[in-house]
């Protein structure tokens, strides 16, 4: 079962107001002609209707593709949980905050979904299984169900966690990709599992330690704004899950065999 508790009515507010409190910062996610823009905010207010956020200056001041009645995902951390809900944007202000760049008015959500830390730690994928993985540019549109036609790459699972993965792929690869760009991936993680298409930005790229392959870092966006993002996201941490129990088999087993 996945590691997620859905919290409704008036706890919502408590939960922000303690955030807020502890001037708890968040990203917020929006979809733009076609492509995930995320960007960092503070939580500076809760009512009963409304959530008001703080767009760090560093972040630019209040991005112009952002409007009124635009759909945003939020997640923010507290204590040893994450907290992921889905809104709408129902106004703009001017912050009382210099070094913030506008402020966003969101509806107040209808839920949040609040699940274990631990689930966006990530997890080695076990040494005895490949998880090939196929990927390509620019990301795809929400209606795609499968891999688009035209260039794509393929490489390995390297790890997995809630919030992001790393894959290898050999060296000469390396001049496809660069920071900051979106990619569209697939894979299958388990047998018994169908496909996962998701998208992603990569955050990083560099040689593995042996100077074989790369690694590209890869950041999941967008799964915050959707229940099917969201079922998709749960997915994930049930599958994070799983290779920890493999792991842990794993180790056990090797311990019984040197003891």
């Amino acid at each position: 079962m996945n590691k997620s508790d859905i919290i409704r009515d008036a706890e919502i507010v408590k939960v922000f107001s303690r955030a807020i409190g502890a001037q708890t910062q968040g990203i917020l996610s929006h979809m733009s002609r076609g492509k995930w823009h995320m960007s960092k905010v503070i939580l500076t207010y809760a009512s009963d209707s409304a959530i008001h956020v703080d767009i760090l200056h560093k972040e630019k001041p209040l991005p112009l593709n952002i409007n009124l009645n635009q759909p945003v995902g939020l997640t923010f951390k507290q204590d040893y949980s994450k907290f992921i809900c889905e809104s709408t944007v129902i106004g703009f202000e001017q912050s009382t905050n210099a070094n913030c760049g506008g402020r966003l008015v969101l509806d107040l959500p209808a839920k949040l979904e609040k699940m274990q830390k631990r689930s966006f730690y990530r997890v080695q994928i076990p040494q005895d299984m490949t998880v090939k993985t196929t990927f390509w540019h620019r990301g795809f549109k929400e209606s795609l169900v499968a891999v688009p036609n035209g260039e794509s790459w393929e490489g390995n699972l390297v790890d997995l966690s809630a919030g992001g993965l790393q894959i290898g792929v050999s060296c000469d690869k390396k001049p496809s990709f660069k920071l900051g760009q979106l990619i569209g991936l697939q894979f299958r993680a388990l047998p018994q599992r169908k496909p996962l298409i998701l998208e992603g930005q990569i955050r990083h790229v560099a040689k593995t330690a042996d100077g074989k392959n790369i690694c590209l870092g890869v950041q999941i966006v967008g799964l915050e704004t959707s229940q099917e993002g969201r079922a998709k996201l749960r997915e994930i941490v049930e599958i994070v899950d799983e290779f920890q129990k493999i792991l842990k088999r794993t180790e056990t087993s090797f311990e019984k065999v040197v003891s």
